[in-house]
């Protein structure tokens, strides 16, 4: 959700149109407007269809067509559904609109001698490149321009909106109106973010006698001042005017993502549904291949998601691809931020399904583009790590990085800025490898021991090789490849151990330290023992025969606020012997697990004890052992060869029973099948006694009538 830190303002609104709307072309003066009939309007409908019908019967937005928006069943639904992801249960409650009031379209220009009579149009995502919102009192204006001392910045009264805030120097006002109006500013925008490829978005948000211009990027959203429409109709014109002489980069839109052809469309709908069906049927050996979730999720039924075509590179090679790709199986990320989305793509030059992963990296910081950690993982032969074929930042067709633009004037020290609360620049990155499966799909606990064993090889050898740590290693980091062997993935957040950025990673997986206090830095043993949260997890999902007894808090959180809560847990549940007693069929798993919980229960309390509370006896130095993966990678191995002795074990008796039962049934009598013409037949001894005669009953019978 969004806050007032990722809302600046108030930028003044021309010079808005100067800073971010610059023509590509130098333009004539926008013709002069009359927008008097929005203001006459007595509710939001009216209101809308007298801009629509004002900015048709001008010629000030030529290439733009502008309609009221309705949706399908089933767009409604997916929109509501997207939207509420990220909400908390108050704001689901509400069911605020996913859609603007009015949106703004590219349109062939056609010229008529009437006026348009049906201004509902289907929402069309495609060809979207404005939203306006519209409202009819002035409470819903959600921003307020005040003159600020010292630039300070008050609580929010996003998380207040009863009120309960300082009222100076707020920049969004606290009331539930302009709460609601906030949000659905925001859930319009998030929804094309999420269905676009694009690096921002202008919005315009009319109210009575004002209006304000909105520019969002991943990084935060910059506002302007709110100005009379009525009395400055120029200020409001030269705003459609230049977006209606915008080139499609300018407005916002990925230059290399295109959409796709009937062809290009065809052929990827083609490849999923293939993709799916040899997922779901047996192989040759009658055993289920693994499974991808929710592959099926790349095509999109509700007619929301386009399919596009997007041009990807290698920044080193030079050699590029394009990508046919339609709804991201994973990734409804928050619009403020990386905004990771992860699709099933279809690759034109290999003819094949590629994974592609779009987000936007750090601008600063010590975390590296994460191309270029794979290319120094490869160049460094560490083992267990995904081979790229495509990646890199994002380049404009100027040979510029796409870089978010709203955090650079938020670090300017304007004199019309109101908030101070620091936003960080973000860049397009992408990254283009082979299909992986979740370690959720392992065959049984053996192949998960293995998985988690070289996975603890490849963080001890980039460690020793480059001296960085993955810093996130999770249940959805650690896949499979499709013969079972381990693939540690997504290293976007790779960085050195003494980095200045604080605690990184997924809380469920997080060590207990980190979770207990976020300011300390991450360092190896934190990596290495969150492989051990991720081997419970993986058993616990796969392997458990009490899953129901599993303690909520042991890989559930609320959020930053509860981090400590969630750290206690995970320590409560690493003491008990529930977390392995019991709880799986294999003795190999369940003896590991053990092993591992002892060793790790020590090494926190070795942590957080003083020295003089420490038992002077026989126990391990955890401090010096725990950073060592040798010292896990012992632990890992031992389990394997006891799934060995296990599994020969079981093979034994396997063999043991199958020559019980042969042997059991060459000395039973025989019986014939059922159903078969053959009547049955009774054993009977010869007239010597030496030996069995099978006669059929039939003959017996003839012969005792006679």
């Amino acid at each position: 959700m969004s806050s007032q830190r990722d809302f600046v303002g108030a930028i003044p609104p021309q010079e808005f149109l100067d800073t971010f709307m610059k023509p590509d072309i130098a333009l004539v003066p926008a013709p002069t407007m009359d927008f008097s009939r929005v203001y006459t309007c007595e509710n939001n409908e009216d209101a809308c269809k007298a801009l629509i019908r004002t900015l048709d019967s001008s010629e000030l937005c030529p290439g733009l067509k502008f309609y009221l928006p309705k949706l399908k069943k089933r767009q409604a639904e997916e929109l509501r559904a997207d939207s509420e992801k990220d909400m908390d249960e108050d704001t689901r409650e509400l069911n605020i609109a996913c859609h603007p009031s009015v949106v703004g379209r590219k349109h062939k220009p056609a010229r008529s001698k009437f006026p348009r009579r049906n201004l509902y149009e289907y929402y069309n995502f495609s060809t979207t490149v404005l939203a306006v919102n519209s409202a009819v009192r002035q409470d819903e204006d959600p921003f307020v321009d005040r003159e600020v001392r010292d630039n300070a910045t008050t609580r929010s009264p996003l998380l207040h909106p009863a009120g309960d805030t300082n009222d100076e120097g707020v920049f969004d006002i606290g009331t539930v109106e302009a709460y609601i109006a906030r949000i659905q500013l925001f859930n319009s925008a998030q929804a094309l973010f999420l269905r676009q490829h694009r690096t921002r978005l202008f919005q315009l948000l009319l109210v009575p006698r004002g209006a304000r211009f909105i520019l969002f990027d991943r990084s935060g959203a910059i506002v302007s001042q709110r100005f009379d429409y009525l009395k400055t109709p120029d200020t409001l014109a030269d705003f459609f005017w230049r977006v209606s002489n915008m080139s499609d980069a300018a407005r916002g839109l990925d230059p290399a993502a295109v959409l796709a052809t009937q062809q290009e469309a065809h052929l990827f709908r083609e490849a999923i549904y293939d993709f799916v069906r040899a997922c779901q049927l047996s192989s040759d050996n009658e055993e289920k291949r693994r499974m991808l979730p929710d592959a099926e999720h790349n095509l999109d039924n509700s007619d929301t998601y386009p399919v596009w075509t997007i041009q990807v590179s290698n920044s080193v090679t030079g050699t590029s691809t394009r990508l046919v790709t339609q709804k991201p199986f994973a990734g409804h990320a928050p619009l403020f931020g990386r905004g990771t989305r992860a699709y099933v793509a279809y690759d034109t030059k290999q003819q094949r399904l590629v994974f592609f992963k779009d987000s936007w990296r750090a601008k600063t910081g010590c975390t590296r583009p994460e191309f270029d950690v794979y290319q120094n993982l490869q160049s460094s032969g560490v083992p267990f790590v995904p081979e790229v074929m495509y990646g890199g930042d994002v380049r404009d067709p100027d040979g510029n990085p796409q870089r978010t633009i709203v955090d650079a004037v938020q670090a300017q020290n304007a004199s019309w800025r109101l908030t101070d609360t620091p936003l960080y620049g973000k860049i397009h990155h992408r990254i283009v490898q082979d299909i992986f499966y979740p370690l959720e799909s392992v065959a049984d606990e053996q192949e998960l021991i293995q998985a988690l064993h070289d996975t603890i090889l490849a963080i001890d050898k980039t460690y020793q090789a480059l001296g960085i740590l993955h810093r996130d290693i999770s249940s959805q980091n650690v896949m499979l490849d499709s013969r079972g062997q381990c693939v540690l993935s997504d290293w976007d957040h790779a960085g050195p151990p003494d980095s200045d950025e604080g605690a990184v990673g997924t809380m469920q997986f997080m060590s207990i330290r980190l979770l207990f206090d976020d300011t300390v830095h991450n360092e190896l043993v934190d990596d290495l023992q969150s492989v051990f949260w991720v081997l419970n997890y993986v058993a616990i999902v796969r392997f458990a025969q009490h899953y129901d007894k599993l303690a909520p808090g042991l890989f559930e959180g609320g959020g930053p606020s509860q981090r400590a809560t969630c750290g206690g847990d995970k320590l409560l549940d690493m003491c008990k012997p529930t977390l392995y007693a019991g709880r799986y069929r294999s003795a190999a798993l369940t003896a590991l697990i053990r092993d591992l919980a002892e060793a790790w229960t020590l090494f926190v309390r070795q942590q957080t004890a003083p020295a003089a509370e420490l038992e002077e006896d026989d126990e391990p130095d955890m401090l010096e052992l725990a950073p060592q993966p040798k010292y896990w990678l012992e632990k890992f191995a031992k389990a394997l060869r006891e799934c060995d002795a296990e599994k020969e074990a079981a093979r034994g008796a396997l063999e043991a029973m199958e020559a019980a039962v042969s042997a059991e049934i060459l000395e039973e009598p025989h019986v014939a099948r059922a159903g078969t013409k053959r009547k049955a037949a009774e054993d009977v001894p010869a007239e010597d006694g030496r030996c069995l005669v099978r006669r059929s009953k039939r003959l017996r019978a003839q012969r005792q009538r006679k």
